[in-house]
Protein backbone atom coordinates (compact mmCIF):
# COMPACT_ATOMS: atom_id res chain seq x y z
CA UNK A 1 0.00 0.00 0.00
CA UNK A 2 1.60 3.29 -1.20
CA UNK A 3 1.05 6.28 0.97
CA UNK A 4 -0.82 9.38 -0.81
CA UNK A 5 1.35 12.32 -1.93
CA UNK A 6 -0.07 15.60 -1.29
CA UNK A 7 1.50 19.34 -2.35
CA UNK A 8 0.81 19.87 1.06
CA UNK A 9 2.54 17.42 3.22
CA UNK A 10 5.45 15.52 1.41
CA UNK A 11 6.78 12.30 2.88
CA UNK A 12 9.88 12.25 4.28
CA UNK A 13 12.78 12.26 2.36
CA UNK A 14 10.71 13.48 -0.72
CA UNK A 15 13.48 16.63 -1.94
CA UNK A 16 10.83 19.99 -1.78
CA UNK A 17 12.48 22.85 -3.93
CA UNK A 18 11.16 25.88 -3.37
CA UNK A 19 7.99 25.03 -1.64
CA UNK A 20 4.58 27.03 -2.75
CA UNK A 21 2.44 27.87 0.27
CA UNK A 22 -1.29 27.66 -0.07
CA UNK A 23 -3.54 30.37 0.20
CA UNK A 24 -4.98 31.04 3.29
CA UNK A 25 -8.25 31.70 1.54
CA UNK A 26 -8.21 28.08 -0.43
CA UNK A 27 -7.15 26.25 2.87
CA UNK A 28 -10.05 28.10 4.64
CA UNK A 29 -13.01 27.61 2.10
CA UNK A 30 -11.76 24.02 1.65
CA UNK A 31 -12.58 23.12 5.27
CA UNK A 32 -16.44 25.03 5.47
CA UNK A 33 -19.54 23.55 4.30
CA UNK A 34 -21.04 26.46 2.52
CA UNK A 35 -22.82 27.06 -0.85
CA UNK A 36 -20.75 25.37 -2.69
CA UNK A 37 -20.34 22.31 -0.46
CA UNK A 38 -24.57 22.45 -1.09
CA UNK A 39 -26.25 19.30 -2.17
CA UNK A 40 -29.83 18.44 -3.16
CA UNK A 41 -30.31 16.26 -0.39
CA UNK A 42 -28.80 19.26 1.85
CA UNK A 43 -28.94 22.86 0.60
CA UNK A 44 -27.04 25.36 2.14
CA UNK A 45 -27.38 28.60 1.09
CA UNK A 46 -25.45 32.13 1.51
CA UNK A 47 -28.01 33.28 4.61
CA UNK A 48 -27.41 29.57 6.51
CA UNK A 49 -24.68 28.55 8.49
CA UNK A 50 -21.79 27.64 7.13
CA UNK A 51 -20.19 24.91 9.24
CA UNK A 52 -16.03 24.39 9.47
CA UNK A 53 -16.30 20.32 8.61
CA UNK A 54 -12.85 19.39 9.42
CA UNK A 55 -11.40 18.43 13.59
CA UNK A 56 -12.44 21.07 16.40
CA UNK A 57 -11.05 21.32 19.49
CA UNK A 58 -13.59 19.95 22.17
CA UNK A 59 -13.42 22.21 25.72
CA UNK A 60 -11.42 24.28 26.96
CA UNK A 61 -7.82 24.89 28.61
CA UNK A 62 -7.68 26.66 32.71
CA UNK A 63 -4.77 26.87 34.45
CA UNK A 64 -5.04 25.40 37.92
CA UNK A 65 -2.25 25.09 40.25
CA UNK A 66 0.44 25.53 37.76
CA UNK A 67 -1.12 23.23 35.11
CA UNK A 68 -2.73 23.15 32.01
CA UNK A 69 -5.87 21.63 32.68
CA UNK A 70 -8.66 20.57 30.02
CA UNK A 71 -12.62 21.65 31.30
CA UNK A 72 -15.52 19.68 29.96
CA UNK A 73 -17.38 21.31 27.70
CA UNK A 74 -20.57 20.17 25.96
CA UNK A 75 -20.22 21.82 22.98
CA UNK A 76 -16.94 21.90 20.31
CA UNK A 77 -14.94 24.73 20.47
CA UNK A 78 -13.24 27.04 17.36
CA UNK A 79 -12.02 25.15 14.82
CA UNK A 80 -8.08 26.30 14.30
CA UNK A 81 -6.29 27.07 10.95
CA UNK A 82 -2.79 27.46 10.55
CA UNK A 83 -2.08 31.08 9.02
CA UNK A 84 0.44 30.11 6.72
CA UNK A 85 4.17 29.25 7.73
CA UNK A 86 4.73 27.54 11.16
CA UNK A 87 6.31 30.53 12.52
CA UNK A 88 3.03 32.66 11.96
CA UNK A 89 1.02 29.91 14.59
CA UNK A 90 -2.80 29.46 14.06
CA UNK A 91 -5.92 31.08 14.17
CA UNK A 92 -9.76 30.45 15.05
CA UNK A 93 -11.52 29.35 11.73
CA UNK A 94 -13.96 32.10 12.14
CA UNK A 95 -11.43 35.21 12.70
CA UNK A 96 -9.87 33.79 9.56
CA UNK A 97 -12.70 34.10 7.89
CA UNK A 98 -13.17 37.61 9.06
CA UNK A 99 -9.97 38.95 8.40
CA UNK A 100 -10.34 37.37 4.47
CA UNK A 101 -13.71 39.10 3.87
CA UNK A 102 -13.61 42.43 6.02
CA UNK A 103 -9.83 42.88 7.12
CA UNK A 104 -7.70 43.20 10.44
CA UNK A 105 -10.17 42.57 13.21
CA UNK A 106 -10.20 46.35 14.94
CA UNK A 107 -8.07 46.73 18.12
CA UNK A 108 -9.81 45.78 21.25
CA UNK A 109 -12.49 44.13 19.53
CA UNK A 110 -13.39 40.13 19.05
CA UNK A 111 -15.08 39.00 16.50
CA UNK A 112 -18.84 38.12 17.64
CA UNK A 113 -21.16 35.00 16.04
CA UNK A 114 -24.66 36.59 15.65
CA UNK A 115 -25.60 33.08 15.08
CA UNK A 116 -24.67 31.97 18.39
CA UNK A 117 -22.92 28.64 16.45
CA UNK A 118 -19.08 28.84 17.33
CA UNK A 119 -18.16 27.11 14.12
CA UNK A 120 -20.00 28.88 12.01
CA UNK A 121 -17.58 30.92 9.52
CA UNK A 122 -20.44 32.74 7.07
CA UNK A 123 -19.36 36.59 6.83
CA UNK A 124 -22.75 37.87 7.00
CA UNK A 125 -23.12 35.96 10.63
CA UNK A 126 -19.44 37.69 12.20
CA UNK A 127 -19.42 40.85 13.59
CA UNK A 128 -16.32 42.94 15.03
CA UNK A 129 -17.34 43.96 18.90
CA UNK A 130 -16.12 44.46 22.47
CA UNK A 131 -15.93 41.79 24.78
CA UNK A 132 -19.21 43.45 26.67
CA UNK A 133 -21.38 43.26 23.62
CA UNK A 134 -20.05 39.33 23.53
CA UNK A 135 -20.72 39.03 26.54
CA UNK A 136 -23.93 40.04 26.74
CA UNK A 137 -25.22 38.23 23.44
CA UNK A 138 -24.21 35.40 25.89
CA UNK A 139 -26.75 35.98 28.20
CA UNK A 140 -29.24 36.94 25.71
CA UNK A 141 -28.94 33.06 24.29
CA UNK A 142 -28.90 31.76 28.32
CA UNK A 143 -31.96 33.60 28.80
CA UNK A 144 -33.73 32.76 26.03
CA UNK A 145 -32.40 29.13 26.23
CA UNK A 146 -34.20 29.22 29.79
CA UNK A 147 -37.30 30.71 28.24
CA UNK A 148 -37.58 27.71 26.40
CA UNK A 149 -36.86 25.08 28.42
CA UNK A 150 -40.05 26.51 30.58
Amino acid sequence: MSARRTRLRPLPGDRVADAELVPLAERLWSKVAGPWYSTPELPIGCDDCWLWITSARAGVYRMRDGRRVRTTCRDLDYGRISRGRRIDGTVAAHIAAYELVYGPVPPGKQVRHLCSRSLCCNPSHLVAGTAAENAADRMRRRLAELERAS
